[in-house]
């Protein structure tokens, strides 16, 4: 017997879980679905979720362009002065 959270079981088949395996297919049936525009999802608001946990709102991070021009920089300097890296 697997036990997948306190006080669930799962029975174990020689193919897996018959429970994951039927959700496995309904979730590629429902998928297949929606990407066949089948099914229309509705329009979410994911602003509050445009923070990444590595971010903190107190930290200053460099844009792309900024980090590029850094970088570009970094490399003429290394080489001018005859850098080979």
């Amino acid at each position: 017997m697997l036990t997948s959270a306190p006080g669930r079981e799962r029975r174990r088949t020689s193919e897996g879980s018959e429970g994951a395996s039927h959700e496995a297919r309904a979730h590629a049936a429902w998928k297949e679905a929606v990407l066949g525009r089948e099914i229309v999802l509705e329009d979410l608001d994911t602003t509050p979720y445009d923070l990444y946990s590595h971010q903190n709102e107190d930290i200053v991070r460099e844009s792309p362009e900024q980090l590029k021009a850094r970088m570009a920089a970094k490399d003429a300097a290394k080489a001018a002065a005859g850098g080979n890296d």
